[in-house]
């Protein structure tokens, strides 16, 4: 569960350098997991990408997820003034 959780908060690092903003600038995310037993196996790959304060967090666990992945996190950022008239 590691890996997937890791490669998939990798991907929003990437899609969110794009917009000029980080993980510093995520105000929400919610996860879902497909095994709550996994729950701190994700959330120890989550909390190593986020400094204080964290943003509001929900986790929900799942019966299924598109594709057959096991973890999906839904965030959503605010990006700063300066980077957004760009």
């Amino acid at each position: 569960m590691r890996y997937p959780a890791r490669a998939l908060l990798f991907s929003a690092d990437v899609d969110c350098s794009r917009s000029a903003c980080g993980f510093k600038h995520v105000v929400q995310s919610r996860v879902f997991v497909t095994n709550m037993g996994h729950f701190d196996e994700v959330n120890g790959v989550y909390a190593s990408y986020f400094e204080d304060p964290l943003p509001t967090r929900t986790c929900v666990g799942v019966t299924g997820l598109a594709g057959g992945a096991d973890v999906e996190v839904d965030m959503i950022a605010w990006i700063p003034p300066r980077a957004a008239a760009s």
